[in-house]
């Protein structure tokens, strides 16, 4: 049984790794098609979908102006490489360490960190972070709404699962850690696979600035992208284990059939 189930999983994931080199080559009308169960590579798939309609909407909606035509083709070229690397590595450090480095480059961030709720649900631990001057301003926080620590902004992301972008960093409670980085803008965007949270993204400028329309919908372009490579870890990492098991059985038969026949 559990060999008939990977050889489905295979399929699903080539199915949806077909679709994915689709749109990195550029074909922005590549999904991965209807997939209506509730498991995790149903959801994996539904948000890829999302995230190509995200990406399409992008591009045209762009006004005609070659200054805006360039932006948003450096955006786009940002989201194919992040979509390569994600096809290509399963080390999701680096993957979020990558995606990080260019979200940070392209978006004229000074600061930004990346945190991932751990598997009690009940924390987010901090998996890389770019530009901080103190490194004890990278720490953990609580998801609880309850918890002063959590704070007002990020309680609204992980319930809303939109981006919340500040223009005046002073005029928000929190955010303490960006306050003492010198941070003056920020924007927090949800890391998603569909409709489950599985961290955030903070972003911080040291100079005040404001956060466009085609800004906010790049950045949840990439929020929903690191769902996609936290996701696709994990469902890796569960494959490996059930093909680890296969392997010991496997084993272990062959070890009974090997003592079996000693004994006739």
């Amino acid at each position: 049984a559990w060999f008939g189930s990977d050889l489905f999983v295979l399929r699903r994931v080539n199915a949806l790794s077909a679709a994915s080199k689709r749109l990195a080559a550029g074909d922005l009308t590549a999904r991965a098609g209807p997939m209506w169960g509730q498991d995790e590579f149903s959801q994996l798939a539904r948000t890829f979908d999302e995230m190509a309609d995200s990406m399409e909407r992008m591009i045209s909606d762009q006004d005609r102006s070659k200054e805006a035509l360039k932006a948003g083709y450096e955006k786009l070229q940002t989201l194919k490489e992040i979509n390569q690397s994600i096809l290509s590595s399963l080390d999701l450090k680096a993957i979020l360490e990558g995606i990080l480095e260019k979200t940070v480059t392209l978006g004229l961030f000074d600061i930004g960190v990346i945190r991932l709720i751990d598997s009690s649900g009940e924390f987010l631990e901090p998996a890389a972070s770019r530009g901080y001057r103190d490194p004890e301003n990278v720490h953990g926080k609580p998801t609880d709404p309850a918890d002063m620590r959590t704070g007002k902004v990020l309680v609204q992301v992980i319930t809303e699962k939109e981006a919340y972008p500040i223009e005046d960093l002073s005029t928000v409670d929190g955010m303490k850690a960006f306050k003492r980085e010198g941070v003056q803008s920020a924007v927090v965007v949800p890391v998603r696979i569909e409709n489950q949270v599985l961290g955030t993204i903070h972003l911080g400028s040291r100079t005040r600035r404001k956060f466009s329309s085609d800004e906010i919908d790049f950045l949840e372009a990439l929020g929903i992208q690191m769902g996609i490579a936290v996701q696709n870890a994990r469902l890796f990492s569960g494959t490996k284990q059930n093909l680890e098991r296969i392997r010991a059985l496997s084993e272990i038969n062959l070890a009974i059939t090997s003592t079996l026949d000693l004994h006739r």
